[in-house]
Parts: structure tokens; C-alpha cells; sequence
């Protein structure tokens, strides 16, 4: 669902095959970093399965904090433009 809302936002821009590239990256690297965490997380520091939805929320709380520089940054992309434009579908939204 997440990809789908920020890629439709990236989609026909000059740099959006690069845009989606590190999309898919940040997407994938942070599904190991998740994993890694919570497992060093469970076996260091001895927080239950109960208990590591708590600590999961407390973390994700910590990386929202890039949250604003992202939307301050997202809209300054350059816009479709040029002799392709007409030929893509317009999508609705």
C-alpha cells in the first residue's frame, strides 16, 4: 500500500526510474533492518514476544522524525514535462 501511494506520486518524472530504484531498496533494506533489530532486540536484551510490539512502536516513533524532511522534499521534484508527456495515460486519483 505504501508503495503504491509514494510511487504514484513519483511516477512520470524525469528521475522516477531512480526514485523507484531507492524506493525499492529503502523497502527491502528495511525489512532486514526490522528483522535484525528485533531479533538482536529478543535475544540481548531478553524482551518477550509479548513485549516487542511496545518496542517496535517506540523505535518506528524514533524514524519518524524524517518524516517532514521527506514531504518538504517529495514536491520538489520536477514534473512531467516534455515530448512523452502526452503519450502517457492520465491516471485518476
Amino acid at each position: 500500500m505504501i508503495w503504491g501511494l509514494v510511487f504514484a506520486f513519483l511516477e512520470g518524472r524525469h528521475t522516477s526510474e531512480v526514485l523507484a530504484m531507492v524506493l525499492s531498496a529503502s523497502c527491502i533494506s528495511a525489512s532486514g533492518v526490522v528483522k535484525g533489530v528485533g531479533q538482536y532486540t529478543i535475544e540481548q536484551w531478553g524482551v518477550t514476544e509479548y513485549s516487542m510490539p511496545a518496542v517496535g512502536r517506540g523505535a518506528a516513533s524514533m524514524s519518524l522524525t524524517t518524516l517532514p524532511a521527506m514531504a518538504i522534499c517529495a514536491p520538489r521534484t520536477t514534473l512531467p514535462s516534455g515530448p512523452s508527456t502526452p503519450l502517457r495515460p492520465r491516471r485518476s486519483r
